[in-house]
């Protein structure tokens, strides 16, 4: 299981269009969905300052935020009690707990980067169920296995997706792709180990990931 003491969460599929006041609402809102308090002002100092994403992904962004105080999250965790889940996505609406759209929140160890923009990219795993159960129940594994041929604990593994199109019964709809990305800030282990982990000897235990 894989379990974090953590004050920062990424939140994921955060459309680029969005507004200040639009993410920070959504921020409330999802404060309200956990049960913990966003340090909404801390958030939107940087976003003024042009210092507020993490990550972009072709239309949409990934941001991190704080929290007022540190809290515990768990594989097996739940909304609003003291053990909250590490991944969870929210539910479009209007209400105090929805979101605009919908998105992932992510809880990250403290004290890692608020951008992705000096960080390399070790490894991508792909072939998720759009499922947060499943997601999280599958990243204990991924994050063992990965660690242990990276012989590094200092790397930063979290879900992002994609739009893709598929065609379900001759209508054309979006379907969001689960990624698990793996960053490190150290360009030693990437180049060292990207030409193992892509390798299909690495992720033998499954036949359902590519990476």
């Amino acid at each position: 299981m894989v379990s974090n003491l953590t004050n920062q969460l990424l939140i994921s599929r955060v459309s680029l269009t969005s507004s200040l006041p639009t993410i920070l609402r959504n921020l409330q809102h999802l404060g309200n969905l956990m049960g913990v308090v966003i340090y909404l002002a801390e958030y939107e100092a940087r976003a003024l300052a042009c210092n507020g994403t993490f990550q972009k992904e072709g239309t949409r962004c990934s941001i991190v935020v704080h929290l007022t105080e540190s809290h515990q999250f768990h594989t097996m965790g739940a909304l609003r009690i003291p053990v909250l889940p590490i991944f969870v996505y929210t539910q479009k609406g209007l209400s105090g707990r929805m979101t605009t759209n919908r998105v992932t929140i992510q809880a990250i160890p403290p004290l890692y980067p608020l951008h992705a923009v000096n960080m390399q990219e070790v490894v991508v795993f792909r072939g998720f169920p759009d499922s947060c159960h499943m997601a999280s129940s599958l990243l204990p594994l991924l994050i063992l296995e990965t660690n242990q041929v990276v012989a590094s604990d200092s790397l930063l593994f979290y879900y992002s997706s994609t739009p893709n199109i598929r065609f379900i019964n001759n209508k054309r709809t979006y379907v969001d792709e689960l990624y698990l990305r793996v960053l490190t800030l150290n360009p030693a282990i990437a180049t060292a180990n990207y030409s193992y982990l892509s390798s299909a000897r690495f992720l033998s235990t499954s036949d359902e990931f590519q990476c």
